[in-house]
């Protein structure tokens, strides 16, 4: 029989050789991955309104005429459009591997569905030919080149989604039950900066804040802008024109 202090030296060395053991057999029966976790989606109320702003001048030029009078060309406009939501829309956001998705629903599976949007659309514009007597006769007169324009307000209505991936931005379409009101003008003259065109709201894009978004913010906002002009040309094509368009989506989270 071993004396005590041998049996208690034995029996610690036993106890050693057992704790050192214990992760070299978790090695051998490593555990199971996890599966990964579905996505978060994020539920909010967005709200958005933009304004897209446009002036233009054609100073006078020209002056060529004769004893019986002589004639110059001057014109000038503007635009103001504007569209907001009405009333808070449901709108779910999540991550995806480019950046982040969105989902004009709170319901994932269901139709991607559009935004409501209403807007405001001023436009005012005209060109004249002014005449000035000769010394041998003419009068004083603004002649318009366009005598019965139309210009005034347009009240469409949108639906607004907004299209992208990394960056996005909003994309307005008249909706379909608006296609039968008068929303275009004719005979009201504008200049637009390139690539503009009329009638149409350019494309702005921005990036969503990711962190803000997923994080735990109770509101977020994301301002997209951009101004146009045709500086480099004007001198060129006898008239100045300048744009300029904000965006603003509010999210708030629920």
């Amino acid at each position: 029989m071993l004396p005590r202090t041998l049996l208690a030296t034995a029996l610690a060395a036993v106890a050693a050789l057992g704790v050192a053991a214990g992760p070299a057999a978790a090695k051998r029966h490593p555990a199971k991955s996890k599966a990964p976790k579905a996505q978060k989606e994020h539920r909010f109320l967005a709200t958005f309104e933009a304004t897209y702003k446009t002036t233009w001048d054609q100073p006078r030029a020209g002056g060529g005429g004769n004893c019986s009078g002589h004639s110059w060309v001057r014109g000038g406009g503007s635009e103001t459009w504007t569209v907001k939501t009405r009333t808070p829309q449901k709108v779910l956001i999540w991550k995806t591997g480019y950046g982040l998705g969105i989902h004009n629903s709170w319901n994932p599976q269901g139709d991607h569905g559009d935004l409501e949007a209403f807007g405001v659309l001023t436009r005012d514009g005209q060109v004249w030919t002014d005449t000035e007597p000769g010394w041998c006769g003419g009068e004083f007169a603004s002649i318009p080149m366009f005598p019965n324009p139309d210009c005034g307000t347009r009240l469409p209505e949108y639906r607004l989604h907004f299209v992208g991936t990394e960056t996005y931005y909003p994309q307005l379409e008249i909706a379909p039950h608006m296609r039968r009101e008068k929303l275009g003008f004719t005979n009201c003259p504008i200049q637009l900066a390139q690539p503009l065109t009329a009638g149409t709201w350019p494309k702005v894009e921005k990036a969503l804040p990711a962190k803000k978004v997923l994080g735990k913010a109770k509101e977020v906002k994301v301002t997209g802008e951009q101004a146009w002009d045709n500086a480099d040309v004007a001198a060129e094509v006898g008239y100045t024109t300048a744009s300029s368009m904000t965006w603003t989506l509010t999210l708030t989270r629920k």
